[in-house]
Formats: C-alpha cells, structure tokens, sequence
C-alpha cells in the first residue's frame, strides 16, 4: 500500500468533504454554521489543513456520515496500519525489546488527536512500559499512565479491560518500587475485585501475574499468612485454567513464604512442583535462575531434592 504525504492527505479528504457537502445540498456558510469559519471549510475542501477532531465530529454529525469514513480517507485510523503495529510491537515485547517500540509508536505522535480513546490508551501504554523498562523517569511512566487511565476508566463501572489491567499492574509495580506499598497492594485487589475473570484470554494469562505480585509484595514485608494466601489463590486460578507458567511462579512464591515462615517440609514440596512444571515448560533460565536464588538466600540445593522424585533428573 502506498504511503500518502500529509498533503496527499489533505486533498484526498477536501475532496471528500467537498462532495459529501454538494450531496446533502449545504453551503460551505451552512455547514460551517456554529463549527468553524466558512474560510475554513474553504481551506479544507482544497486541501490546504486538515480540522481538529472535535471539528470533525460536528461535520460528519451535520452531513450525516459516519466518522470513521473521515478518518478513512487519510489512513489516520486505519485498522490495518494499527493491526500491523500492534503485531509489531508484539513481537518486541516478546524479545524483551522495549527500545524498538519507541521508535516505532513516533508514527502516531502527530495523529493522536484522530485516534480513539481506547487507541490512544494503547499509544500510551506502550510509552509507559518502554520507558519503565529502559530506565527512564518514573515520573513521566506514572505521567502517561495516569493519562491513559483518564481515557476510560470510570471508578462506578463493574469490570476493568485487558488495557486497564495491564496499565494499573505497571502503576502498581512502579509504586512497589519506589516505597508505596500500600497503594500498590490497593490497586492490584481493585484489579482483583473489577475483573470478569472469564472476560478474555489476554486476562486469564494476565491474572495470575496479579496473584504472584501480591503476594511477593506480602512476603517482601514478611506478611506470610497473607502471601501465601495469594499464592494459593493463585495457584488454584492457574490450575482451573490451565495455565502452567505461571502456576510455576505461584509455586515458587507459596514456597519462598513458607520457607522463610518455618514451614520447610511445605515450602520444599511447592518449590519441587515448581521446577517440575519449569522442566514440562523447558524453561531452563528460570530454572537456573530459581536455583541461584535457593542456594543463596536459603542455602538450600534443590537438585538432592528433585533426585528423589521419580522421572526428574537435574542435568
């Protein structure tokens, strides 16, 4: 597909406009009535500037057009270009690339005014968990964040989206980190009390993630009962539905509190079906990682564990 230039653009919707108008019979006076100056629409119908979203509206309102077919004639919304991106930035986030997206978000920085609430709320949380994980200023991340949330969330309604759920689990994770425990442990419940939990697939696998931060924010300040009664919650909801790695992490957080609680038979059983479920998972990073973090803060070596179970070898 052809990449038009803004002043391609700009014709390509004159024309438009300028036929939409001689079809309903209005004046350009008409229908500039109480939107804009009538030198506008002239300005418009050749192509010369593009009109605010707001402006947009009221035209399309008056000619009796659907929004959507204004946005279509320059490619501003189009569904395909965003699908594409959205692939796109899939795949970055998936290779822990968080630099590339950045870049590639830049081509919707002059458009933001013509995109949807929920589209611009997908612009900005990718802004958000970029510049989170890149080591950029909080300020700006909790900035952005708060920004997106403002596009839809209305504190009355019943359930959260997948967006909103992944834009307050950052705000809450980056509030964890800078010593804002309470309100972290305030937003992830809320997550907790505003989802369907059967609402989409992108939730279900998003959920458990929300188990796991509770209760390591709760093991962090040695609250084990309560860790490890998220965990459990946890692990039930990964079990129910199927999801193994993150049962895995829930495992090894019930562990870890139990551990560190003086329940070491317990905490070793759930740590053992951890690395069972990371073998199943061929995970071998994590396995490796989780083995460190035994060794050093409990010095415990899990392999003279794993040994004595049937079928698991440590190699």
């Amino acid at each position: 597909m052809k990449t038009l230039t803004d002043q391609e653009k700009n014709k390509m919707f004159g024309n438009y406009l300028y036929e939409m108008r001689k079809q309903r019979g209005l004046t350009q006076e008409k229908l500039a009535n109480n939107i804009c100056d009538p030198r506008q629409i002239y300005r418009y119908e050749k192509g010369r500037s593009l009109p605010s979203a707001q402006k947009m509206f009221l035209m399309s309102e008056r000619l009796g057009v659907d929004l959507m077919n204004f946005f279509e004639q320059f490619e501003i919304n189009n569904y395909r270009m965003l699908s594409e991106l959205k692939q796109k930035i899939e795949v970055c986030f998936y290779k822990n690339d968080f630099k590339t997206p950045l870049n590639l978000i830049k081509e919707l920085d002059d458009k933001l005014e013509y995109l949807t609430d929920k589209n611009i709320q997908y612009y900005l949380w990718v802004k958000s968990s970029c510049l989170y994980r890149t080591g950029d200023n909080y300020d700006e991340v909790i900035k952005n964040i708060n920004k997106a949330l403002n596009k839809t969330y209305i504190k009355e309604v019943k359930t959260l989206t997948t967006q909103e759920v992944n834009l307050l689990n950052l705000k809450a994770i980056i509030l964890m980190e800078n010593n804002q425990d309470d309100h972290a442990v305030e937003i992830w419940n809320l997550i907790l009390d505003k989802t369907d939990l059967t609402f989409s697939d992108e939730l279900e696998k998003l959920l458990p993630k929300i188990f796991y931060n509770l209760s390591y924010i709760y093991r962090k300040n040695k609250q084990f009962d309560l860790a490890i009664s998220f965990s459990q919650k946890g692990i039930d909801y990964c079990i129910n539905q199927g999801i193994l790695l993150g049962l895995a992490y829930l495992y090894y957080n019930n562990g870890l509190s139990k551990l560190a609680s003086n329940r070491k038979d317990e905490g070793i059983e759930s740590i053992i079906r951890t690395f069972q479920l990371l073998k199943i998972e061929n995970n071998t990073n994590v396995i490796k990682l989780f083995r460190t973090g035994l060794k050093e803060d409990f010095d415990l070596n899990i392999d003279d564990y794993l040994s004595c179970k049937k079928g698991y070898t440590t190699s």
